[in-house]
């Protein structure tokens, strides 16, 4: 497999030769994963992207910067697949952390530690399906050990990262609007908007 054009590609993208080297690096550790399936990065199937995830988690390889170089192949090659599978491991990615630290932050280690109960904070790369338990067994975990109103309040401020900066505008829009139905038309203008755009 050539490298020259992604590598052009990367170049465009004002990637240094350090970090064009280490995309290099993994997709082509990516393209060799699939060798005794006869296909390549390039033809790669979603689920191949998902295994090849495991195989990173399984040698400590699963850095944020290791998919961010998956998904730039993605998009790259134009493999929906990869780029499916790669937004679905980076997109959000910081929930569980972010969980975890501002449990220990606002509640104490002692909370955290009953609330997560042995469990792990998942690794980067995890597939999606299976957080859905893991999500589902910490927040019950969290209303045994926490009064409901508190828990609201927790959630409320969001788990993502710049969550309250990326909802300022609709808020905004929201405090100018007349009622909430006029709101969720603006809303829809804007999401038309953006498809149009888009397309």
């Amino acid at each position: 497999m050539e490298f020259e054009d992604f590598k052009s590609y990367l170049h465009e993208k004002n990637l240094d030769e350090e970090k064009i080297a280490s995309a290099v690096r993994i997709v082509t550790e990516f393209n060799n994963s699939l060798s005794h399936l006869n296909r390549s990065a390039e033809s790669a199937t979603y689920n191949d992207l998902h295994h090849f995830s495991d195989h990173l988690i399984e040698n400590k390889k699963n850095s944020y910067d290791n998919y961010v170089n998956l998904l730039h192949f993605g998009y790259f090659s134009k493999n929906k697949d990869v780029i499916i599978a790669s937004m679905e491991i980076l997109d959000g990615s910081e929930v569980m952390v972010n969980f975890s630290e501002r449990l220990t932050n606002d509640f104490g280690e002692d909370l955290r530690n009953k609330v997560f109960d042995n469990l792990e904070v998942p690794p980067l790369g995890l597939h999606p399906k299976e957080k859905p338990e893991l999500t589902k067994q910490l927040i019950e975990n969290f209303l045994e050990n926490v009064d409901r109103e508190k828990c609201i309040d927790f959630l409320a401020n969001g788990l993502r990262n710049k969550y309250k900066a990326h909802y300022k505008s609709a808020r905004e829009k929201f405090l100018k609007s007349k009622n909430i139905d006029e709101f969720l038309k603006i809303k829809r203008q804007d999401f038309l908007d953006t498809l149009t755009k888009h397309q």
